[in-house]
This record gives C-alpha cells, structure tokens and sequence, in this order.
C-alpha cells in the first residue's frame, strides 16, 4: 500500500469518527433544548477525539479506533448469534410461511452487522501492524514540526470548552421553561353503567429541578365508553406548552391549566370547581382502590384528610 492511499484511508477513518461523534452530541443538545433532558453518549465524545487524534497521527487514537474495532466485532458476533438463534427457533415444521415473514423483517439487522465486520476488520487491517506504527510516528514528527510554527491554533480542548459553555447558556435560557404531562385512568362504575375517568396534569420545570406540581384535574364520565377529555392542539408530542386543552359540548376549546384547577365533565357538560388540592392529597386519594374517580367522592376525601391533619396538629 503507498503512502498516499494510507493516508487518505486514515483520513477517512478520522473524519467517519467525528461525523458519528458529532451526530451523537448534536442529538444530546437537541434531546436538552426540545425535551429538557441530559444524556449524551460517552462514546459520541470518544469518538471525536479519536477522530480529531487520528488527524494528528497521535498513537493513542489509533489504538482507540482499534479498541473500538474489537468492540464492533464483539457486538456484530453477540448480534449474530442471537440472530441464529432466532431463526432456529422459527424453523419448525409447518411454519415456514411465518419464518418468512417474520424473517424480513431482520434484513436491516442483517445489513447493520455486515457493516459493523467490514467496517471493524478495515480498521484493524489499515491501523494494525508495524506498518501503521513507523508511519503514524514519521507523520506525527512532521505535523510536530509544522505545528511548532504557527502561533495559535484552534485545539479540540477549546472546542470542548466552547460546546460546554453554549450548553450552559442554553440550560440558563430554557430553566424557566415550564412543561405539562398529562396522565389518565378509567374506572367503571355502577350507577347507570356510566365509565368514569380521570385526567391529571403534573407540571415541573423543563430540567426537574423544582418541586413537582399539580396543574389541573379533569374528572369525566360517559355512558357507553369513556375517551380522555384532555388533547393536544399542535406542537410535538413530548414538548406540551401551551397546547393542551380540553373541549365543551358545543366545540369551545380551554386552554390548560386555567384559572381553576378542578372540573368535571359529565356528557360534555363543563362544570368547574373551586375546590384546589396539592399533589400530596391527590396521591393520598389514589391509593385506595375503591374510589371511582367521582369529583365528589375526591372533595369529600381531601375534607376528611385536612380535618385528620388539623387533629394530628
């Protein structure tokens, strides 16, 4: 191989490193700004680093890209051999028509480890060996010296500093942001054969750091069947600010949480409630299991639970 097609091969390898490790933490600031939560990927920063070393023929990036390597044959193999022991289990008599469909669908997983061996073993062929050793060191002796003359450069720890301080500034700008997650269960009750429902919404900031609240209460009966009464108006299915509601019998649409934070729905008829409650009393009315989510049976309850309280006091 000459010294040119190394090179070039290894440039590829380096910039394939980077491209995968920036994917990863570009959908780490995403899942922050959209969703409010932090995970980023170890291997995403490892992977720009030895990306960004491989560059500049450092030795440890080389044995990082091999170690990865290794790692992609492990994980291809493990992949493989569950995958053969899936389709020994679908190979009985009688059941070949299921074994192909079901099979089809393992064409993607079939296509990724084939990928993960080509990409491991051309690793391991360029990066492996004596070869790779004497040129790495010639390359890095001369980039050294390159290096040596320019008065700065743009070094990959800045980098690291100036990605760490737009995520701090990002996570200042977005703290007050507040998110709703509505939750609902059903129960069916006797009088009339009506099915009663429950919708809650609890509210926290966007990175959980404040005490978690409860922003509204939507009790709702119907005869026949039951449907949640509290929908999404636009925007994405986990970022909810501003897009809940709940809609009357003739069509008007309130936004949530309003002004009141208790009402009722019986047949698409709105009935608010003065009645507020904390997330405490509404935990405490959800662990008996005979309650039927009927609103006066809740305000009924939360009364005993504060004069129980006002006793022990």
């Amino acid at each position: 191989m000459g010294d040119r097609s190394f090179k070039l091969q290894v440039r590829g390898i380096a910039y394939a490193y980077i491209v995968l490790g920036s994917l990863g933490v570009t959908e780490a600031l995403l899942e922050l700004i959209v969703l409010g939560s932090i995970s980023l990927d170890g291997f995403s920063v490892l992977a720009i680093f030895i990306g960004r070393g491989l560059l500049r023929w450092k030795e440890g990036s080389r044995h990082g890209a091999l170690l990865f390597a290794g790692l992609g044959i492990f994980g291809a193999g493990v992949a493989s051999l569950f995958l053969a022991i899936a389709c020994y289990g679908l190979l009985v008599p009688n059941e070949v028509s299921k074994n192909l469909s079901v099979s089809s669908g393992w064409i993607p997983l079939i296509l990724v480890i084939a990928f993960s061996i080509a990409w491991s073993m051309w690793q391991i062929k360029l990066l492996a060996g004596s070869f790779a050793y004497d040129f790495f060191s010639a390359e890095r002796a001369r980039l050294a010296e390159q290096l040596a003359k320019r008065k700065w450069q743009f070094s990959l720890r800045e980098g690291l500093l100036l990605v760490t301080l737009v995520v701090f500034l990002l996570a200042r700008a977005f703290s007050g942001d507040i998110r709703y997650e509505t939750r609902a269960m059903t129960n069916s009750i006797t009088d009339g054969g009506a099915i009663a429902g429950l919708e809650y919404g609890v509210k926290f900031d966007r990175y959980k750091v404040r005490p978690v609240d409860l922003a509204y209460i939507v009790f709702s009966r119907a005869i026949g069947s039951w449907s949640p009464c509290v929908k999404t108006g636009g925007g994405s299915s986990h970022f909810k600010r501003d897009t809940l509601y709940i809609e009357t019998s003739d069509g008007t649409r309130i936004a949530l949480p309003a002004e009141h934070q208790i009402c009722e729905i019986i047949d698409g008829t709105l009935v608010w409630h003065d009645l507020r409650v904390t997330f405490d009393e509404f935990n405490e009315f959800q662990r008996p299991s005979h309650h039927h989510y009927k609103f006066a049976e809740f305000a009924e309850f939360v009364q005993q639970l504060r004069a129980k309280a006002e006793t022990h006091d």
